[in-house]
């Protein structure tokens, strides 16, 4: 059915979360020990996008960024791979969260996060509502974005209603990171609560 999947190619997918500069330790050994570092950047929304783009989906994003080298960086990496960068906000306060991470054989890697008080924290629900959805058919988050700051979790929650109000799709994946969020009650209710309205929910 030709015509149908020209349909659900036209559609667009809005990915919104908070990408960060990543420098990645060259050599095994602890952070402060390390001189070397490549640098990249990450995101779990960032990772999604890209994916979906080299799928030939079309893909918008949306978070802040600073206007710094890092923030540059998440722009051109969006760009690169057709990624609609039209929604981003750039603030001249604020800066691009940033992560170190280290370099193992085996077991977990240790990270260590700069995102306090990063431009990506201060979404809130009034730019939710001034997002133009027009053009989008599904949302997907994370658990990540509602954990950066207490106006993050409230622009979750107003971008949820928005999404049922316009008929939209939600997917979710709760990409659990406990070390963000104030307690393990307020993570597990504000999951629950999200994945509850969820049309997928991708639990890892």
């Amino acid at each position: 059915m030709p015509g149908r999947k020209e349909r659900v190619m036209d559609k667009k997918t809005l990915l919104i979360g908070e990408p960060m500069g990543l420098f990645i330790a060259c050599e095994e050994g602890r952070l402060s020990d390390i001189s070397n570092y490549n640098f990249a950047v990450a995101g779990a929304e960032l990772n999604v996008a890209v994916g979906m783009a080299r799928l030939g989906q079309k893909v918008g994003y949306y978070t802040k960024l600073g206007d710094d080298p890092f923030g540059r960086r998440v722009l051109e990496v969006l760009r690169k791979n057709k990624i609609s960068t039209e929604l981003i906000m750039i603030s001249k306060e604020r800066p691009t969260g940033m992560m170190l991470k280290s370099k193992v054989s085996e077991g977990d890697p240790d990270i260590f996060y700069f995102r306090k008080n990063s431009a990506a924290s201060t979404i809130n629900t009034d730019d939710i509502m001034a997002l133009d959805l027009e053009g989008y058919h599904a949302v997907h988050m994370t658990g990540i974005t509602p954990a950066i700051s207490e106006s993050a979790k409230e622009a979750m929650f107003a971008l949820l209603r928005r999404v049922k109000n316009r008929g939209m799709r939600l997917s979710f994946d709760p990409n659990l990171r406990p070390m963000l969020w104030q307690d393990l009650k307020s993570m597990r209710e504000t999951i629950h609560s999200i994945a509850f309205q969820s049309d997928l929910f991708l639990p890892g």
